[in-house]
Protein backbone atom coordinates (compact mmCIF):
# COMPACT_ATOMS: atom_id res chain seq x y z
CA UNK A 1 0.00 0.00 0.00
CA UNK A 2 1.08 3.66 -0.97
CA UNK A 3 1.64 6.11 1.54
CA UNK A 4 -0.93 8.29 0.03
CA UNK A 5 -3.53 5.66 0.33
CA UNK A 6 -2.76 5.09 3.83
CA UNK A 7 -2.99 8.84 4.22
CA UNK A 8 -6.40 9.21 2.40
CA UNK A 9 -8.06 6.03 4.94
CA UNK A 10 -6.29 7.22 8.43
CA UNK A 11 -8.53 10.50 7.17
CA UNK A 12 -6.78 13.02 9.86
CA UNK A 13 -4.67 10.49 11.59
CA UNK A 14 -2.09 11.44 9.20
CA UNK A 15 1.44 12.49 12.01
CA UNK A 16 4.36 14.04 10.61
CA UNK A 17 6.89 12.11 9.24
CA UNK A 18 10.32 11.96 11.59
CA UNK A 19 13.41 12.31 9.57
CA UNK A 20 15.54 9.06 9.18
CA UNK A 21 14.81 5.70 7.37
CA UNK A 22 10.87 5.37 6.03
CA UNK A 23 11.08 1.71 6.27
CA UNK A 24 12.31 1.56 9.81
CA UNK A 25 9.83 -1.03 11.30
CA UNK A 26 8.93 0.55 14.38
CA UNK A 27 7.91 4.18 12.73
CA UNK A 28 5.86 2.27 10.14
CA UNK A 29 4.13 0.07 12.59
CA UNK A 30 3.19 3.21 14.40
CA UNK A 31 1.90 4.82 11.66
CA UNK A 32 0.64 1.67 10.08
CA UNK A 33 -1.20 0.64 13.52
CA UNK A 34 -3.94 3.35 13.45
CA UNK A 35 -4.29 3.60 10.06
CA UNK A 36 -4.84 -0.36 10.26
CA UNK A 37 -7.45 0.02 13.45
CA UNK A 38 -9.74 2.89 11.47
CA UNK A 39 -9.34 0.31 8.71
CA UNK A 40 -10.84 -2.62 10.37
CA UNK A 41 -13.30 -0.86 12.50
CA UNK A 42 -14.55 0.68 9.06
CA UNK A 43 -14.21 -3.04 7.58
CA UNK A 44 -16.05 -4.64 10.98
CA UNK A 45 -18.92 -1.85 10.40
CA UNK A 46 -19.23 -2.17 6.42
CA UNK A 47 -19.19 -6.15 7.04
CA UNK A 48 -22.21 -5.45 10.15
CA UNK A 49 -23.94 -3.30 7.88
CA UNK A 50 -23.84 -5.85 4.63
CA UNK A 51 -24.63 -8.64 7.25
CA UNK A 52 -28.26 -6.34 8.37
CA UNK A 53 -28.96 -5.68 4.58
CA UNK A 54 -28.45 -9.58 3.90
CA UNK A 55 -30.78 -10.35 6.96
CA UNK A 56 -33.11 -7.90 6.22
CA UNK A 57 -32.70 -8.96 2.37
CA UNK A 58 -33.52 -12.83 3.50
CA UNK A 59 -36.67 -11.43 5.68
CA UNK A 60 -37.35 -9.81 2.44
CA UNK A 61 -36.94 -12.97 0.55
CA UNK A 62 -38.89 -15.29 3.18
CA UNK A 63 -42.44 -12.97 2.57
CA UNK A 64 -41.90 -12.72 -0.94
CA UNK A 65 -41.59 -16.99 -0.96
CA UNK A 66 -44.76 -17.07 1.64
CA UNK A 67 -46.54 -14.60 -0.10
CA UNK A 68 -45.54 -16.84 -3.73
CA UNK A 69 -47.03 -19.78 -1.94
CA UNK A 70 -49.98 -17.88 -1.19
CA UNK A 71 -50.73 -16.61 -4.37
CA UNK A 72 -50.27 -20.18 -6.01
CA UNK A 73 -52.35 -21.48 -3.01
CA UNK A 74 -55.13 -19.25 -4.23
CA UNK A 75 -54.31 -19.48 -8.01
CA UNK A 76 -55.04 -23.57 -7.62
CA UNK A 77 -57.93 -23.33 -5.95
CA UNK A 78 -59.42 -20.37 -8.21
CA UNK A 79 -58.29 -22.65 -11.10
CA UNK A 80 -60.36 -26.01 -10.06
CA UNK A 81 -63.16 -23.09 -9.17
CA UNK A 82 -63.67 -22.23 -12.69
CA UNK A 83 -63.42 -25.78 -13.89
CA UNK A 84 -65.77 -27.20 -11.98
CA UNK A 85 -67.89 -23.99 -13.13
CA UNK A 86 -67.19 -24.57 -16.52
CA UNK A 87 -68.59 -28.16 -16.07
CA UNK A 88 -71.61 -26.89 -14.53
CA UNK A 89 -72.07 -24.31 -17.08
CA UNK A 90 -71.51 -27.14 -20.10
CA UNK A 91 -73.96 -29.35 -17.96
CA UNK A 92 -76.46 -26.57 -18.03
CA UNK A 93 -75.70 -25.82 -21.47
CA UNK A 94 -76.52 -29.69 -21.85
CA UNK A 95 -79.49 -29.81 -19.73
CA UNK A 96 -80.88 -26.91 -21.59
CA UNK A 97 -80.62 -27.89 -25.14
CA UNK A 98 -82.22 -30.78 -24.11
CA UNK A 99 -85.21 -28.97 -22.68
CA UNK A 100 -85.65 -27.06 -25.87
CA UNK A 101 -85.78 -30.41 -27.85
CA UNK A 102 -88.42 -31.43 -25.65
CA UNK A 103 -90.04 -28.60 -25.36
CA UNK A 104 -89.95 -27.65 -29.65
CA UNK A 105 -91.48 -32.09 -29.68
CA UNK A 106 -94.39 -30.82 -27.48
CA UNK A 107 -95.07 -27.87 -29.62
CA UNK A 108 -95.05 -30.09 -32.83
CA UNK A 109 -97.24 -32.55 -30.35
CA UNK A 110 -99.38 -29.76 -30.00
CA UNK A 111 -99.53 -28.79 -33.37
CA UNK A 112 -100.65 -31.93 -34.54
CA UNK A 113 -103.59 -32.29 -31.91
CA UNK A 114 -104.60 -28.82 -33.20
CA UNK A 115 -104.69 -29.99 -36.52
CA UNK A 116 -106.44 -33.23 -34.97
CA UNK A 117 -108.93 -31.45 -33.17
CA UNK A 118 -109.66 -29.72 -35.68
CA UNK A 119 -110.66 -32.67 -38.26
CA UNK A 120 -112.54 -34.33 -35.58
CA UNK A 121 -114.63 -30.55 -35.41
CA UNK A 122 -114.81 -30.83 -39.01
CA UNK A 123 -116.04 -34.23 -38.73
CA UNK A 124 -118.71 -33.23 -36.09
CA UNK A 125 -119.49 -30.69 -38.01
CA UNK A 126 -120.62 -33.07 -40.85
CA UNK A 127 -121.98 -35.24 -38.07
CA UNK A 128 -124.32 -32.90 -36.99
CA UNK A 129 -125.79 -32.10 -39.82
CA UNK A 130 -126.32 -35.52 -40.84
CA UNK A 131 -127.54 -36.02 -36.94
CA UNK A 132 -129.72 -32.47 -38.19
CA UNK A 133 -131.11 -34.32 -41.66
CA UNK A 134 -132.26 -37.45 -39.94
CA UNK A 135 -133.84 -36.30 -36.97
CA UNK A 136 -135.78 -34.11 -39.31
CA UNK A 137 -136.21 -37.25 -41.33
CA UNK A 138 -137.55 -39.06 -38.18
CA UNK A 139 -139.82 -36.24 -36.83
CA UNK A 140 -141.55 -36.58 -40.47
CA UNK A 141 -141.78 -40.32 -40.27
CA UNK A 142 -142.60 -39.95 -36.49
CA UNK A 143 -145.40 -37.39 -37.98
CA UNK A 144 -146.33 -40.08 -40.74
CA UNK A 145 -146.28 -42.85 -38.57
CA UNK A 146 -148.15 -41.58 -35.45
CA UNK A 147 -151.67 -42.42 -36.87
CA UNK A 148 -150.18 -45.86 -37.72
CA UNK A 149 -150.50 -48.57 -34.71
CA UNK A 150 -148.99 -48.23 -31.41
CA UNK A 151 -147.07 -51.82 -32.34
CA UNK A 152 -143.19 -51.63 -33.14
CA UNK A 153 -142.35 -50.48 -36.70
CA UNK A 154 -139.37 -52.15 -38.26
CA UNK A 155 -138.42 -48.86 -39.74
CA UNK A 156 -139.08 -46.92 -37.13
CA UNK A 157 -136.74 -49.32 -35.12
CA UNK A 158 -134.08 -49.24 -37.77
CA UNK A 159 -133.85 -44.93 -37.47
CA UNK A 160 -133.50 -44.79 -33.88
CA UNK A 161 -131.34 -47.58 -33.84
CA UNK A 162 -129.07 -45.45 -36.40
CA UNK A 163 -129.97 -42.15 -34.51
CA UNK A 164 -128.80 -43.97 -30.98
CA UNK A 165 -125.37 -45.72 -32.58
CA UNK A 166 -124.63 -41.49 -33.73
CA UNK A 167 -125.82 -39.81 -30.56
CA UNK A 168 -123.55 -41.80 -28.72
CA UNK A 169 -120.42 -41.44 -30.65
CA UNK A 170 -121.18 -37.72 -31.31
CA UNK A 171 -121.78 -37.44 -27.44
CA UNK A 172 -118.22 -38.92 -27.09
CA UNK A 173 -116.83 -37.07 -29.99
CA UNK A 174 -118.31 -33.57 -27.73
CA UNK A 175 -116.84 -34.80 -24.75
CA UNK A 176 -113.25 -35.19 -26.06
CA UNK A 177 -113.17 -32.18 -27.60
CA UNK A 178 -113.83 -30.62 -24.68
CA UNK A 179 -111.46 -32.35 -22.83
CA UNK A 180 -108.82 -31.27 -25.51
CA UNK A 181 -109.79 -28.20 -25.05
CA UNK A 182 -109.41 -27.75 -21.59
CA UNK A 183 -106.05 -29.83 -21.78
CA UNK A 184 -105.11 -27.37 -24.33
CA UNK A 185 -105.71 -24.36 -22.72
CA UNK A 186 -103.81 -26.14 -19.21
CA UNK A 187 -100.70 -26.61 -21.11
CA UNK A 188 -101.05 -22.98 -23.03
CA UNK A 189 -101.53 -20.97 -20.06
CA UNK A 190 -98.39 -19.70 -18.21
Amino acid sequence: MSSIKMDKIAEGTRRPLPQGPLLDLPVVNQYLEPIMALFVERAAKEAWNVTMELSQLRAKVQALTTENEAFSYKLAKTTKEKDIAEARVVDKFGTITTQIRQINSLQEDLRKKDSNIKDLEDEVKEVKKLVATWEVKCDNQTFLYQGACNTSNPRQDMIDNSISKLTGPLNGIKTYIALAAKRQMRETSP
